[in-house]
């Protein structure tokens, strides 16, 4: 039976990007909160917009990571 490695260059990559999913989870609240006590539309808009690519990243980091442990493209 072989034995598969994982990939390391696409594992750290994925940890990167969930870094910086960890980073904006947090400041994307803050932002749409700050938008909200100042009134400013702009802020709160761009607050919803950082939210949603948060989502996004989180996504898309996970699929990184599966990637990186469970890759489909080994050589059996």
């Amino acid at each position: 039976m072989p034995q598969h490695r994982t990939n390391r260059k696409l594992l750290n990559k994925g940890l990167k990007i969930l870094g910086a999913t960890l980073l904006l989870l947090f400041l994307s609240p803050f932002v749409i909160t700050l938008g909200f006590k100042i009134e400013n539309k702009i802020l709160t808009a761009t607050g919803v917009a950082l939210g949603i690519f948060t989502i996004y990243l989180g996504f898309k980091g996970f699929k990184t990571l599966l990637d990186a442990l469970f890759d489909k493209n080994q050589d059996a």
